[in-house]
C-alpha cells in the first residue's frame, strides 16, 4: 500500500510518452500509481482523480430524492412524472460508479464508462418529466392561456426528447466502447454532441412556450395558489437547461478539454444544477401541487394542494 492508503502500483506505471499532467496528453495521479489491470486505461480519463466525497454525496442525495419520488408517485398517482424518477435512478447508478472509481481505481475504464453514461443521459429523462408539467399546468389552468394545445406540446417535446435520448445514449455508449478499445472517440463524441445540441434547442423552445403561458395565465396562477410551484418549475427548468448547455460546451471541446478535466466545473455546472432542480420538484411535486392529469388524459385528482 502507498502512504495515502491506496493500492501500490502493479503495472509499473503508464506507458512511455504518456504525460503525467492534466490536459489532452492525459493525466496520471502521482499519488495513485498506474495499476496496470486489464480494464485500466494508461491515464485517468477524467483528467483528474474524482472526489470521493462529491461522488458519495451524489449517491446519498439522489438516492433520497429517488425514494421520496417513488413515494410521491404512488401517493399522488402522477404517472406522467415517471420519467423524472427514471432520471433520478440513473443519477444514483452514475454516482455509485463514480464513487467506486474515486475510491477503488480512477484508471478503471468500466467505472468511468458507467458513470459517464448514466450521469450524461439522466437529465434527458429529467427533461421529459419537466415537459409533462407544462401540459399538466395547462390542463389545470385552462387551454386558453396556451399558444399550443397541451397534448400537442407534450408530444412535440416527448418526441424531441426521444430523439435526444437516442443520440445521447448512442454517443455515450460508443464513447465507452471506443475508450475500452483504446480507439479515437471523436466520431462517438460528435453523435453525443448532436444529441446535446438538439436538446439545448428543444429546451430553449420549451422555455419560450412556458414563459408565454405563465405570462398569459399569471392572474389564474395567483388565484389558484400556484405561484410558488410555478416559480419552482421555472427554476428547475432553467437549472436543467444550464446543465445541458454546460455538457454541450464540454462535449464540443472533447474528452481532455478544459471543461472536462477540471472537477470544479463538474461540481458547479453538472452536479449542483441537477441537485437544485431535483430538490425543487421534490418539495413542490407536480402530483401534489397540480394534479395527476395531463392533456385531458386520466381521472383528475379530486384534491390538489395549493402551494
Amino acid at each position: 500500500m502507498s502512504e495515502q492508503g491506496r493500492p501500490a502500483a502493479t503495472g509499473g506505471g503508464p506507458p512511455l510518452g504518456v504525460s503525467t499532467g492534466s490536459g489532452r496528453g492525459g493525466y496520471v495521479d502521482p499519488n495513485w500509481p498506474f495499476p496496470g489491470g486489464p480494464n485500466d486505461a494508461p491515464v485517468i480519463i477524467y483528467g483528474y482523480t474524482p472526489s470521493f466525497a462529491l461522488a458519495l454525496l451524489g449517491v446519498i442525495i439522489f438516492f433520497l430524492f429517488t425514494a421520496v419520488h417513488i413515494f410521491q408517485l404512488f401517493r399522488h398517482r402522477s404517472w406522467y412524472f415517471t420519467t423524472f424518477l427514471i432520471g433520478l435512478a440513473f443519477e444514483v447508478v452514475g454516482y455509485i460508479a463514480r464513487t467506486l472509481s474515486a475510491r477503488n481505481n480512477p484508471y478503471n475504464l468500466i467505472y468511468f464508462i458507467i458513470q459517464y453514461f448514466f450521469i450524461v443521459t439522466a437529465p434527458v429523462f429529467l427533461s421529459a418529466g419537466v415537459y409533462t408539467i407544462l401540459s399538466a399546468l395547462i390542463h389545470r389552468l385552462g387551454r386558453a392561456y396556451s399558444v399550443l394545445l397541451p397534448k400537442l406540446i407534450l408530444w412535440i417535446f416527448i418526441t424531441s426528447d426521444a430523439i435526444a435520448t437516442v443520440c445521447q445514449i448512442s454517443g455515450a455508449a460508443l464513447i465507452g466502447v471506443k475508450q475500452k478499445k483504446r480507439e479515437d472517440p471523436t466520431s462517438a463524441n460528435n453523435i453525443l454532441l448532436g444529441g446535446l445540441a438538439y436538446q439545448v434547442f428543444a429546451i430553449g423552445i420549451f422555455i419560450i412556450l412556458s414563459a408565454a403561458f405563465i405570462f398569459r395565465a399569471r392572474k389564474e396562477i395567483r388565484k389558484s395558489g400556484l405561484v410558488r410551484f410555478v416559480a419552482a418549475f421555472s427554476l428547475a427548468t432553467l437549472f436543467i437547461y444550464l446543465r445541458t448547455v454546460f455538457r454541450l460546451a464540454e462535449t464540443a471541446e472533447g474528452l481532455g478539454g478544459n471543461l472536462s478535466t477540471k472537477e470544479v466545473y463538474f461540481g458547479v455546472l453538472e452536479f449542483a444544477p441537477v441537485v437544485i432542480a431535483a430538490l425543487l420538484l421534490t418539495v413542490w411535486h407536480p402530483g401534489r401541487c397540480v394534479g395527476n392529469t395531463i392533456s385531458g388524459i386520466g381521472k383528475e385528482t379530486e384534491e390538489v394542494s395549493s402551494v
